[in-house]
């Protein structure tokens, strides 16, 4: 978490959380609890997946949830007071020997804190 203690039922319900992010599928509440980019960058897929290795090495504060080398990640941590998921979501949408295209995301993965039990549905 971000400086404080983690409820031990938010741990548990972190993954699928961060997985599934159900507030990204209500209509109306998924937009005041995200936002999206496209990033052009100058490098290649190696060198993109490096510079996300690198990245994760940093330790921020983040756990990771999902990750395809090359391709995709999900990491996420806790808000300080009342444990709200946030995730980070970073994906590959062209690469090539040259460039890279990659979407990134900042989500609420739940529409209620991650201690309220079944924050999934």
């Amino acid at each position: 978490g971000e400086g404080g203690m983690v409820f031990l039922i938010s741990q548990y319900q972190a993954e699928p959380l961060a997985r599934w992010q159900p507030a990204q599928w209500i209509p109306g509440v998924r937009d005041f609890h995200r936002a999206r980019m496209l990033w052009k960058l100058g490098c290649s897929a190696s060198a993109l997946t490096k510079m996300i290795n690198d990245v994760l090495r940093l330790k921020l504060g983040f756990t990771v949830y999902t990750y395809e080398e090359g391709k995709s990640i999900t990491a996420g941590r806790f808000t300080h007071a009342l444990q709200y998921l946030h995730c980070v979501s970073i994906r590959v949408i062209r690469s090539s020997l040259r460039d890279s295209t990659i979407e990134a995301k900042c989500t609420s993965a739940a529409a209620c804190p991650a201690w309220v039990p079944f924050a999934l549905v």
